[in-house]
């Protein structure tokens, strides 16, 4: 009973968060200046051919059908055509999503992986009174953590691509132009993980029943995988899974930086032109991969840790 009102709970708020998305959505891509037919046939266009483009394109009709039009595309998954090419909006999709999804998913196991490693180092070296390491973790990851994606992705393309020659700085195709942009997006999260990662590792490793353990004279191993890791990852979890929701998002902007012909650069155009279909499509598409990321974050979150299932349904 406690697991379907949890799982009841979070799909109520991830159905909430894409019912604001899809009318945020249609109505900010409507308030951008211009005219998406003038934009189209050009600033000289005869009247009579912008009229037959905003009809054709579905413009002339009232906000209130067109909404329904949308709504109902985005039920059934067809998010239209695009106004400048004629493709259909879920092919833009099929064709731009692995560049952004690569980086992305990169990125991640960076955070995951990196933020959790260096965070228990971090807390069992702080719990030994270490305060010089402790001093440097602190002041590393307290500078790490403030740099924006796009600075990031400038200093690292001037170490690793000019000066080390190390990895190509642009594109995409293999894994290896994937790492500068990963690196540049999840550098700043893991440092932020790490942090709160330590501060849980410090916590855990003061409680009585970690202390009960270690009396005991139990493996270092075993104190690890059934004492310290299982409640370090309880309260980290779903703060891990708000990070790879971020991550997804900032894919988008860093592949400006990048040259990778992801759903970002798309995304830009679409905006550009005023294409509205595109804009929409890629913002849902987007927006329903990070609603869904952070929901298998709580979910998993949950099973490691029944405080946090606890502390949704009471």
């Amino acid at each position: 009973m406690q697991w379907a009102r949890f799982l009841l709970i979070r799909l109520v708020r991830a159905v909430v968060v894409m019912v604001v998305l899809v009318v945020v959505t249609f109505a900010m891509v409507r308030l951008v200046p211009g005219d998406p037919a003038q934009r189209i046939l050009g600033m000289n266009a005869d009247p009579v051919a912008l009229a037959a483009t905003r009809e054709r394109l579905g413009l002339d009709a009232a906000w209130l059908t067109q909404f329904a039009d949308y709504v109902n595309g985005v039920l059934t998954f067809d998010f239209g055509t695009s106004f400048q090419t004629g493709e259909t909006v879920s092919k833009i999709i099929a064709d731009r999503v692995w560049p952004t999804l690569q980086a992305a998913l990169l990125a991640i196991v960076l955070v995951a992986v990196g933020g959790l490693l260096v965070g228990l180092w971090a807390g069992v070296v702080t719990e030994r009174r270490r305060p010089v390491t402790e001093a440097t973790f602190s002041g590393i990851t307290g500078v790490i953590g403030i740099l924006p994606p796009y600075l990031l992705g400038t200093l690292l393309v001037w170490l690793f691509a000019v000066q080390l020659q190390w990895l190509p700085v642009a594109g995409s195709g293999s894994l290896a132009k994937a790492i500068l942009p990963a690196m540049a997006l999840g550098l700043a999260p893991m440092a932020m993980l790490a942090r709160v990662v330590r501060v849980e590792t410090l916590t855990v490793l003061g409680q009585d029943y970690m202390r009960l353990a270690r009396s005991k004279h139990l493996p270092g191993i075993r104190l690890f995988t059934d004492h310290l890791l299982p409640n370090v990852l309880g309260p980290v979890l779903p703060i891990l899974g708000a990070l790879s929701a971020t991550l997804i998002g900032g894919s988008v902007v860093i592949e400006r930086v990048f040259a990778r012909p992801g759903l970002g650069e798309e995304l830009a155009q679409g905006v550009q032109v005023g294409d509205f279909p595109v804009v929409q499509g890629l913002v849902i598409f987007l927006g329903g991969v990070v609603v869904l990321t952070s929901f298998i974050a709580d979910v998993l979150a949950a099973i490691i840790d029944p405080r946090v299932r606890r502390a949704v349904v009471r």
